[in-house]
């Protein structure tokens, strides 16, 4: 394993080495997949029940858009209606917490 910073930042943060570590990457591979606009993005219609951010444990859920949302979903391109759309970082995902728990989760 190549230690880059990222791998050193969540060794010290509270990320367990060897096998969970390994488990874990290959957990969070299932849904962050690469992007060429940018550092990552999030596979289409996926559901992880184990996701983990430091010591938190939660779902995560992916529409056929690749955007988080309360269950995996099919979401039409076009409509009629108007739609908001959040983009960001990870406080705009709300890593490390279940999509209702999220700020573009609540009151949905």
């Amino acid at each position: 394993m190549i230690f880059w910073p990222a791998n050193i930042y969540k060794l010290i943060n509270g990320y367990s080495s060897g096998n969970s570590l390994w488990l874990q990457n290959k957990i969070e591979k299932s849904y962050r997949v690469r992007s060429d606009i940018y550092h990552h993005d999030l596979a289409k219609s996926k559901a992880v029940k184990n996701a983990s951010y430091r010591n938190y444990i939660y779902s995560a859920y992916t529409d056929s858009l690749g955007f988080k949302d309360k269950a995996v979903r099919n979401v039409p391109l076009s409509s009629n209606k108007y739609r908001i759309l959040f983009i960001g970082d990870s406080f705009t995902e709300g890593i490390g917490l279940d999509y209702e728990k999220t700020f573009v989760g609540l009151n949905r």
